[in-house]
């Protein structure tokens, strides 16, 4: 990826990574399509891969995480932390709601990981 600050905003990092929604329009027609895979695949595969633990994810911290978290920033480590409870949650909502497949819902938190990524990577960790 290199340098996170030449990408402005997230959705650029997110079309780099080929994780967009994909679009085919004409005139007032307007059918997205699925992610569009322009991106470096590898990255794409882990960050789907990673977003596939969040299916079984808990909001409890393990004694590994807390030890690896030391030392680290209070910010960074309150960021993280949001992220992973955002991220499960949505995660839950959508397959568990039963309004999408898990394969769409993994695809759509890894597209919100890489977000998270971009906000820590260039100091949006608002």
């Amino acid at each position: 990826i290199g340098d996170f600050a030449r990408f402005m905003k997230p959705k650029n990092f997110v079309a780099y990574l080929g994780l967009s929604v994909g679009e085919q329009s004409s005139g007032n027609d307007h059918n997205q399509t699925g992610i569009t895979k322009q991106g470096n695949r590898f990255i794409r595969k882990l960050l789907t891969e990673a977003a596939q633990c969040f299916s079984r994810a808990t909001s409890k911290k393990s004694k590994e995480l807390k030890k690896m978290q030391e030392g680290n920033v209070e910010e960074v480590i309150a960021y993280a932390d949001k992220a992973n409870e955002r991220l499960r949650r949505r995660y839950y909502k959508m397959v568990l709601g039963k309004s999408k497949k898990p394969n769409v819902a993994k695809t759509a938190i890894a597209r919100e990981l890489a977000c998270f990524m971009w906000g820590m990577m260039t100091d949006h960790v608002a």
